[in-house]
């Protein structure tokens, strides 16, 4: 089998940045909320949302700020995911059928179409996590699926990146 050379995608980390940011500001916006009114359904649900976007959103943007790993590394093994925080990390070209391009709630999506989709599902552990893993199977096709939303490329060019090294392998492996 011939070596080719790793391809790294980085993170874009100005969207992480900028995920912060808003992340920030949606949680002063709800401390402004809390001690403007006196509704208490409006002041205790703008404090509930201020802590989930602050810690939640935060908490994922500031570990990818300080990731010095790439988004995405592909090479003759297999692709690394590491392009968000559901990013299931690494994909076999064994496993590999193919790649279709999707839309959900207005975002594209690279469903990444494998043998045993099981196998990744459980290799998940975190609970909510597999959930939608399973939520992705059932309505996509896959429970793997990669946006390219934080990556340095837009999602045609992963597309292009992926589909060269898949039909790479499989005409090295037929030969």
């Amino acid at each position: 089998m011939i070596h080719e050379q790793k391809i790294e995608i980085g993170l874009n980390k100005k969207k992480f940045r900028n995920g912060f940011i808003t992340c920030t500001c949606l949680a002063i916006l709800g401390l402004i909320l809390f001690s403007s009114t006196n509704n208490q359904i409006v002041k205790y649900g703008a404090v509930f949302i201020s802590v989930l976007f602050l810690s939640c959103g935060s908490f994922f943007f500031i570990r990818k700020l300080a990731d010095k790993n790439p988004g995405i590394l592909v090479d003759d093994k297999g692709i690394q995911d590491n392009s968000s925080v559901i990013s299931i990390g690494f994909i076999n070209w064994n496993d590999v059928k193919k790649f279709t391009k999707r839309t959900a709630i207005k975002q594209d999506f690279l469903v990444v179409e494998v043998n045993n989709p099981e196998y990744y599902i459980e290799k998940q552990a975190n609970f909510i996590m597999k959930k939608g893993m399973r939520h992705n199977f059932k309505h996509y096709g896959s429970p793997l699926m990669i946006s390219s939303n934080f990556l340095n490329c837009t999602l045609d060019e992963l597309v292009i990146i992926l589909e060269k090294r898949l039909l790479s392998r499989q005409e090295n492996t037929t030969d």
